[in-house]
């Protein structure tokens, strides 16, 4: 079972901000469009789950 540890957002505020994938230098990683990328484990997550069913041939 997968357990999402990064959602994107610092919910320890009132007005969440936004937290974006960091190098070990602490500099913010880009895709290849030039975009800051969020640091969340979601897709992972959800891509996971996909083959699951996949594999299983769950219908839902």
């Amino acid at each position: 079972m997968a357990v999402v540890e990064k959602i994107g957002y610092d919910l320890n505020s009132k007005t969440p901000k936004v937290m974006y994938k960091k190098d070990e230098r602490g500099e913010i990683i880009k895709d290849e469009d030039g975009e800051p990328i969020i640091d969340t484990d979601i897709p992972n997550i959800a891509a996971s789950f996909r083959e699951f069913k996949k594999k299983y041939s769950l219908e839902f």
